[in-house]
């Protein structure tokens, strides 16, 4: 029997002894719109209130700072969110949000709403003031998404509604409209050449739960051998546009440049970017590194292209990148097709060095759903494809993906095209996609942009086990032998406690829920199976179903 006061004794020994063993305690700080910067961040009553006062900041390993969800910051009237390093002792730095309602939005444009924004300079051609705009602007974007601007090199070429001209002389922006822009247009954001966030030589940094919208440049830049980096369950979009040089213009969602490893890129949502949703690039200095690259779980739709790799050197030792179980639909669908045609799911690029091939290894892209539905334009089909690699990488695997174009090539491996019924001449000739698949993926609901698996999907069940546990909605992959291909698992409906079948504990949760609509606080959409705003006997047998077919 051991006395309570030799336990009293052990325990306090034990308790100093995990105390001693762990880092200082970790600090929250707060942003939120209306903080003030000259307080101490340390509560939601004392939040600061902009990027600049959190760049300026010194963190310590394992701090959190949360922007405030619903909240609104714009990086061209603030700052570009530049994180702090953590440690791998101490832990990593959180960029985060808290709160409840949308995640909070860092905006990388101008907003010019105001008809005193704009003067006629005559016919129908409109000019933000002199000095309004200190970089180039890579994009208008009208009445909440519902349309885009016509970037336009000469300001003789505004001639149609919506074509706009940076003038980089004065520093301003004209635009073509048939009215005042701020009376024709109920929104109007000007997404400057900046970036959103950037990374530059930081380590031990996570990146999560923020939207990301309207730059004129990259979403978030990654460079100077920036390392032990997470960047997950973020917003991307209508990012890119901006000028590069000449004509040439650039903008991708997530770029690591030149030196980079240990990265994980997972559970992103990025939409309508200019350029690439997700690339590592380089340029030609001699002995650079990228590996430890993981992109998983993503979802990418209306990019030029969802994964680009891009290197201008021969000597840059690229292996271990993964490109695994992310969902890949429609590239080239986005916003930037019109002025850029382009749509490749995965491109690949050797722009001045291909000499020494095998400096790449340990390259996979696997479990992927890559799909392509949409010829804007049929005479440019030869811009759209699934996957484009003008030069073959021998340690480049490919396999367990699903492929699917609607119409023409759906790969160009070396230059030699293959069709979706060329598919296992593709497989024969060069070795790559053994297990995988060419086939319609069956999304639930393509044109509402639910890309889950319908239960007649071929993906299901059809991927390599990589060793992954979670999925993009972070359900557990199930069963663990053999998940699915894409973001998703596919489930049950009624599965509501993810554990692969329907049971009692499910019908006990739903039953919980029974007879609530919206109005009610404890209302939960999950069980609302047929949503209809009321979980009723509609829902009810839609559970039955769901019960009926685990039970078969």
């Amino acid at each position: 029997m051991v006395k309570k006061k030799n336990l009293l004794v052990l325990v306090a020994v034990v308790v100093t002894i995990a105390v001693g063993a762990l880092p200082a305690l970790a600090t929250t700080y707060y942003v939120k719109n209306g903080g003030n910067d000259a307080a101490s961040g340390l509560t939601e009553a004392t939040a600061w209130k902009t990027i600049s006062r959190v760049n300026t900041a010194i963190f310590s390993p394992g701090d959190i700072i949360c922007f405030k969800a619903g909240d609104i910051w714009r990086i061209p009237q603030d700052a570009t969110l530049r994180p702090d390093s953590g440690s791998a002792a101490g832990g990593y730095i959180t960029y985060t949000s808290y709160g409840n309602g949308p995640m909070p939005l860092l905006l990388g444009s101008i907003e010019k709403n105001n008809t005193s924004d704009w003067t006629n300079t005559g016919g129908n051609v409109w000019a933000t003031a002199n000095g309004s705009f200190t970089f180039d602007v890579g994009n208008l974007i009208f009445d909440n998404e519902a349309d885009t601007g016509n970037k336009k090199w000469s300001s003789a070429n505004l001639a149609a509604q919506g074509d706009y001209y940076y003038d980089g002389a004065n520093n301003k922006v004209l635009l073509y409209s048939a009215g005042n822009p701020a009376t024709y247009y109920s929104d109007i954001e000007c997404a400057v050449k900046n970036y959103i966030i950037e990374v530059a030589n930081k380590s031990y940094v996570i990146l999560e739960n923020l939207d990301l919208r309207y730059g004129g440049s990259h979403g978030i830049w990654l460079r100077q051998g920036s390392n032990n980096i997470k960047i997950r369950d973020n917003d991307i979009s209508y990012v890119g546009g901006s000028q590069q040089s000449g004509t040439l213009r650039y903008g991708n969602g997530i770029e690591i440049w030149n030196n980079g490893r240990d990265i994980w890129i997972e559970r992103n949502r990025i939409s309508e970017i200019y350029d690439a949703a997700l690339t590592n690039q380089s340029d030609s200095t001699s002995g650079l590194y990228q590996y430890n690259i993981y992109y998983r779980y993503n979802i990418v739709w209306n990019c030029a292209y969802s994964y680009e790799y891009f290197a201008q050197s021969s000597t840059t030792d690229v292996h271990n990148v993964f490109v695994e179980n992310n969902t890949f639909v429609n590239a080239g669908d986005g916003w930037s097709y019109s002025a850029d045609p382009r749509g490749y799911s995965l491109r690949f690029w050797y722009a001045g060095g291909t000499a020494n091939k095998n400096i790449i290894y340990n390259f996979y892209i696997r479990n992927n759903v890559i799909y392509q539905d949409n010829i804007v334009n049929t005479a440019n089909e030869n811009l759209n494809r699934c996957w484009i690699l003008p030069i073959i990488i021998p340690s480049l695997t490919s396999n367990y993906n699903d492929w699917y174009k609607a119409v023409g090539g759906v790969i160009d491996y070396g230059g030699t095209i293959y069709w979706m019924n060329q598919f296992a001449n593709y497989q024969s000739a060069t070795g790559q996609d053994a297990n995988s698949i060419a086939a319609d993926p069956v999304f639930a609901d393509m044109a509402g942009g639910n890309y889950r698996l319908q239960d007649s999907s071929p993906c299901i069940d059809t991927a390599l086990n990589t060793g992954q546990t979670e999925d993009f909605a972070y359900n557990p992959i199930i069963p663990a032998g053999s998940p699915d291909m894409g973001a998703f698992e596919w489930t049950l409906a009624a599965d509501f406690d993810h554990n692969g079948v329907v049971d009692f504990r499910d019908y006990a949760l739903f039953s919980s829920a029974w007879r609530t609509t919206p109005a009610d606080s404890d209302y939960d959409d999950a069980y609302d199976l047929i949503d209809n705003d009321s979980i009723d006997y509609d829902d009810l047998g839609s559970f039955t179903d769901d019960w009926l077919w685990s039970a078969d």
